[in-house]
């Protein structure tokens, strides 16, 4: 699958891997979880979680990015977790791009009903 640099702002670029579902063009994301979530979401699907953001903000749905983890946080990628890759397109979530000064990593809030009309993730250790 293609992938290409997109600049995030000024100073950092993220690899983005890009394809196709149907007629549209997608990207690639990730998700982590532990080993047992991921159970209930290959069964069930994703489902929205609620939690504070380093800064105090209140959010709802469900993370993703577009690398499992950033590269200072690889050393969480082993057996006690487990890594999904979704393709959706980044036109259909576009408006819930967290974006912060200085990631290295785009991520994304989605709602768990929008992840889920894509169909259920794949497990990959492919990263």
């Amino acid at each position: 699958m293609p992938f290409k640099f997109c600049t995030l702002n000024r100073f950092t670029t993220a690899r983005v891997i890009w394809g196709y579902i149907g007629k549209e063009y997608s990207m690639k994301v990730f998700h982590i979880s532990n080993t047992a979530d991921a159970e209930t979401i290959l069964k069930d699907g994703f489902r929205d979680v609620m939690g504070f953001h380093h800064a105090g903000q209140e959010w709802t749905g469900v993370w993703v990015s577009s690398e499992p983890l950033a590269w200072s946080e690889r050393q969480y990628l082993n057996s006690a977790n487990t890594v999904f890759t979704i393709e959706i397109p980044e036109e259909s979530i576009a408006e819930f791009e967290w974006v912060e000064e200085g990631k290295m990593i785009r991520e994304w809030l989605i709602p768990a009903k929008l992840i889920n009309s894509y169909g259920l993730p794949v497990v990959t250790d492919d990263y």
